[in-house]
C-alpha cells in the first residue's frame, strides 16, 4: 500500500517528532527555573502571592499544562494561563515585565500553596 492511499490528501500525519513540546519547564518551588530539565523557557520566578508562578517562554506555543511535581508532592495539582488566555490580565498585574506564563499550584485541600512542577507547551 502506498502512502498516497494510506494519506491521499497529503496531510500531515504526527509522528513522535511533531509530538513533541515546543518548550517545557520544569520550576522548583521557591520559583527557581531548573535549567537542566526546561527547554525553551527563560524565565520564572514566585510572586508575593502563595502558589503564584510566572514564567516566560521564549517561542510562540498555543496550549500549556502543568503538572506538580510527583516527586516533591504526593497529591497536589496546577492550572496554566498563557498571556493570551488571560481576559483578566493577571499576569500583566502579578508578574514582572515580559512574562507571559501564569502557574498556580494547589495542595490536596485546594489550598494554594507553594509546589514545584512542570509545565508542557505545545
Amino acid at each position: 500500500m502506498t502512502a498516497a492511499k494510506i494519506n491521499p490528501k497529503g496531510l500531515t500525519v504526527p509522528n513522535a517528532t511533531s509530538a513533541q513540546a515546543i518548550a517545557y519547564a520544569h520550576v522548583e518551588e521557591n520559583g527557581t527555573l531548573d535549567t537542566t530539565n526546561s527547554k525553551n523557557v527563560s524565565a520564572s520566578s514566585l510572586t508575593a502571592e502563595k502558589g503564584l508562578y510566572c514564567l516566560k517562554a521564549t517561542v510562540p506555543v498555543n496550549t500549556v499544562s502543568a503538572t506538580v511535581d510527583s516527586s516533591t508532592e504526593e497529591v497536589g495539582f496546577a492550572s496554566a494561563i498563557l498571556s493570551g488566555e488571560d481576559p483578566a490580565n493577571l499576569i500583566g498585574e502579578l508578574c514582572p515585565a515580559g512574562m507571559n506564563v501564569l502557574v498556580v499550584t494547589y495542595d490536596a485541600s485546594s489550598s494554594e500553596t507553594d509546589e514545584a512542577f512542570w509545565l508542557s507547551f505545545n
